[in-house]
């Protein structure tokens, strides 16, 4: 508390004085307090449907909240000022400690348990900042359910970010670890192992996985209000809102390669994609492939009113980047189809509300391919639609937060006659991971007991429809609930009820906290049971287990 009123000088200054461009990871804890903020009403937008910021708007937007600190609860007030130390830039003062270019080496090591802000090593001047961390975590998951077992990962690796010369933001970003104990339970630990292609392809004697993620990113305000932005490269992203997952880019996929354009100026915001993943994972690695999705969202922004979009994704394979959907001022539809119709086209539409104080409404709806015909016969297999509605509340209770949210996904949606064309990366889905012929109700509750400790809570119901098979594994009823299995002419039926095959209640509860003891040291705890029915039989499957997990930034 005695640096607050240093670190809010020091941000005022690197602010006024040097572009912070490199984009914050959008796992970072500030997005969740920015969120509170917007909801509560002290700031505006902070178009979570693209999350993505730079440490200059997040710092912008810090101010914005300092000026209206009155209105903060002790805890909210709290995490302000250690949000404006996070993000403030500085490099030097006796509350940064850097491991390599301080003064001495072994007191940079105990300062690791401290609250000081940290670095491997970092440097600003008025023409380049380069900030080197040294990241690592820590994932024990102890099941109790069905049996007794453990799986233990754990990784090491390093980031680095800045910017040069006011406009050009950059980052690398570089981790590597092992997977121990049962190898199946690993990835009810940590999902992302499912698509990464070390643990996958499994040919090691110790199951390993690496993660790269890397971005050179330009933006520029050529005017008061306007701004545009070009970035190549990876790193997690999402586009569209969803408080759980969402229908388009969820980011509970691989991270995409992508070339982002994005434009902003007064009401008007517009996004561009072209980003590259792969299709499912093969032995023979002369069957793999890319896939490409093409993406775009035109958004109007009413201050105190609502956000409100329309979007298209085309998901396309068998060829290079195709100069029709580059371009970033056509229709994406009716380019697909001058282009014969080869391609997966999507259209979605988007809303969030502002003008409710403490509560937000979202809403969206997806198009998969058909965009005019015979919408109105709602179980025709060609209609996939899928829809997601939902409330955040930042209750009068200060700290609290409630969430409410229900999708509900129709027969064949993010499926396509060409194989390669799926909504999916590796076999998961892009969208939502629910994937077809499902609905799922989702609750969540957060409260922050100070600081550096929050408590949380959330719970979903999921009704599925899976296809039918024989004992020889061929299928014999096709319920479109597989994303790999999409309408056959002739064979299945035109019409396809919601929620028919082989229908499975899928529960999943988890309560746990976070604590923070130290910056950038924060330890998690948690509970987790999952329980899967089959709804023809009665027969129900549970799996249940601790999970801690332990995460360092240095």
């Amino acid at each position: 508390m005695k640096l607050t009123t240093l670190a809010f000088i020091i941000v005022l200054f690197s602010i006024s004085t040097f572009a912070q461009v490199e984009n914050i990871q959008i796992d970072n804890p500030v997005y969740s307090f920015l969120k509170r903020m917007k909801v509560k009403g002290i700031i505006e937008s902070i178009h979570d449907d693209v999350p993505n910021m730079s440490r200059a708007e997040v710092n912008g937007l810090l101010m914005q909240i300092k000026e209206q600190d009155k209105k903060l609860s002790p805890t909210e007030k709290q995490k302000l000022i250690r949000f404006i130390e996070n993000f403030s830039g500085v490099t030097e003062g006796e509350n940064v400690t850097k491991l390599w270019g301080g003064e001495s080496f072994a007191q940079n090591l105990e300062d690791i348990v401290s609250d000081k802000i940290k670095y491997l090593w970092a440097y600003k001047n008025d023409f380049v900042s380069v900030y080197a961390e040294g990241i690592g975590s820590l994932q024990y998951g102890h099941r109790l359910k069905p049996d007794i077992n453990n799986s233990a990962i754990y990784d090491v690796g390093f980031r680095v970010q800045g910017t040069v010369n006011d406009n050009f933001g950059y980052m690398l970003y570089v981790v590597k670890g092992l997977a121990t104990g049962n190898r199946e339970f690993s990835l009810d630990v940590d999902p992302r192992l499912a698509y990464n292609f070390k643990f996958v392809e499994n040919i090691e004697f110790a199951p390993s996985y690496d993660y790269t993620d890397g971005y050179l990113k330009w933006s520029s305000t050529p005017t008061k209000g306007m701004e545009v932005l070009a970035q190549i490269g990876r790193e997690k992203t999402k586009f569209s809102f969803g408080y759980g997952s969402n229908l388009v880019l969820s980011g509970n996929h691989a991270n995409l390669d992508f070339l982002k354009f994005q434009f902003k100026y007064g009401p008007v915001r517009y996004t561009s994609y072209q980003a590259s993943t792969v299709g499912r994972f093969q032995t023979i690695r002369n069957d793999n492939y890319t896939k490409y999705f093409a993406a775009n969202k035109f958004q109007l922004h009413f201050p105190d009113l609502f956000d409100v979009s329309i979007g298209e994704v085309i998901v396309y394979s068998g060829r290079g980047l195709d100069l029709a959907y580059l371009n970033p001022l056509i229709f994406y539809k009716f380019a697909e189809m001058s282009l014969q119709d080869r391609d997966n086209g999507t259209l979605f539409f988007d809303f969030q509300s502002d003008f409710i104080p403490d509560l937000e409404l979202q809403a969206s709806f997806f198009l998969d391919e058909n965009i005019l015909g015979e919408l109105a016969d709602l179980e025709r297999f060609s209609n996939k639609t899928a829809y997601q509605l939902g409330a955040f509340w930042y209750t009068p209770i200060n700290d609290l937060t409630m969430i409410a949210e229900y999708t509900r996904i129709r027969p064949y949606v993010y499926t396509h006659t060409n194989p390669g064309n799926t909504y999916t990366s590796w076999d998961s889905p892009v969208g939502h991971i629910i994937g077809p012929n499902a609905d799922q109700i989702l609750f969540k509750a957060e409260y922050a007991l100070n600081y550096v400790t929050n408590i949380f809570a959330s719970f979903s119901h999921t009704r599925k429809g899976l296809n039918l098979y024989d004992e020889n594994g061929n299928l014999t009823y096709n319920a479109g609930g597989n994303l790999f299995e999409p309408h056959r002419a002739d064979v299945d039926s035109d019409h396809i009820k919601f929620l028919s095959g082989d229908v499975y209640n899928y529960d999943d509860l988890e309560v746990g906290l976070s604590y923070e003891a130290f910056r950038d040291l924060t330890f998690f705890l948690s509970f987790r049971h999952k329980t899967a029915k089959q709804i023809a039989t009665g027969n129900s499957t549970e799996v249940t287990w601790i999970n801690f997990k332990f995460t360092i930034e240095y």
